[in-house]
C-alpha cells in the first residue's frame, strides 16, 4: 500500500474511532412573542400566459407595483 494512502487511512480511522457519532437533536425554542407571518388573499386571477403574465403579475410589473398591491390587500 502506498505510504501516503496508508497515512490518510490511518488518520481517517483514528478520527472515526476517537469521535463517536453523537446524534444531534434540535431543541424546541420557546418565545413569548407572537409570530409575524405574511397573510395572503385568495387569488382571483390565476391565468398563466407563458412569457406574458402569471396571474396579476406581468412582465412589466415593477417592485413598486408589488409593494403597492400588498398595501392594498392588508
Amino acid at each position: 500500500m502506498n505510504p501516503s494512502i496508508k497515512g490518510i487511512a490511518t488518520v481517517a480511522l483514528a478520527l472515526l474511532l476517537t469521535n463517536p457519532a453523537t446524534p444531534v437533536v434540535a431543541l424546541p425554542q420557546t418565545t413569548n412573542q407572537p409570530s409575524t407571518g405574511a397573510r395572503s388573499q385568495p387569488l382571483k386571477d390565476t391565468l398563466i400566459v407563458p412569457g406574458e403574465r402569471v396571474g396579476p403579475i406581468a412582465r412589466t410589473t415593477t417592485k413598486q407595483d408589488l409593494v403597492k398591491g400588498d398595501r392594498n390587500n392588508n
